[in-house]
């Protein structure tokens, strides 16, 4: 608090007068970044809804790198940040899922969001410690194709690094679980098992399990 006043050009003393200690600092950073968050409205479509919130709050977080780990390790507590986890969780329930299933979803994606944002934006502590960047390149371009043959074929091919490609990949998962879900069909069915043969993808709305269909038939 006595830096913030520092930097603010006032007496710390003043700055507890608007915050009483750190907790109430952080909870503010908080709900200041959430209120930004652009939520999206309902069009009849649950994964339309949780995919378009999902990119607004990805979105919001990268204007905000510096705060992703705080919001990833703050409970929600304020109105904003509770606006935002109904509007995530409201049309789960409204299509079908349990009051489990939807508060595990809604889980899921914070969690997701948070992790791609913070890998993507974040910086490690440490000031002008570097990001790694540059030394992984140099590594990877070094690698024994002997010891590393994969790695060495996906480098020599030249696959981009693509934030926004992986974090539509793994958004595109969650969506596919969540449908399984959705169809009576729990995921800890199959953690170690194959999915079963008559599971009919082709009858669900969803483009990702349409999708899915196509490319197991081809």
């Amino acid at each position: 608090m006595r830096r913030l006043g520092a930097d603010l050009g006032v007496d710390p003393m003043t700055v507890y007068h608007y915050l009483p200690d750190k907790t109430a600092l952080f909870d503010g950073l908080a709900e200041r970044v959430y209120g930004e968050v652009e939520l999206p409205r309902a069009n009849g479509r649950w994964d339309d809804s949780f995919r378009a919130l999902a990119r607004a709050f990805r979105q919001t977080l990268l204007r905000h790198a510096n705060a992703v780990v705080l919001v990833g390790t703050r409970p929600p507590i304020s109105e904003a940040a509770f606006d935002l986890v109904e509007a995530a969780t409201r049309p789960l329930l409204a299509a079908g899922f349990t009051e489990e299933q939807a508060a595990d979803g809604v889980d899921c994606l914070g969690r997701l969001v948070i992790g791609h944002v913070l890998t993507e934006a974040g910086r490690p502590p440490g000031g002008d410690v570097s990001g790694g960047e540059a030394e992984h390149v140099s590594a990877q371009q070094e690698l024994s194709a002997d010891r590393y043959p994969s790695l060495v074929s996906i480098e020599r091919a030249a696959v981009a690094h693509d934030p926004k490609r992986l974090f539509e990949l793994a958004l595109r998962g969650l969506v596919l679980a969540l449908e399984l879900q959705l169809r009576n069909n729990p995921i800890e069915e199959f953690s170690t098992s194959p999915l079963p043969a008559d599971t009919r993808l082709s009858e669900s709305s969803s483009p990702e399990l349409s999708t899915a269909q196509d490319q197991t038939a081809s």
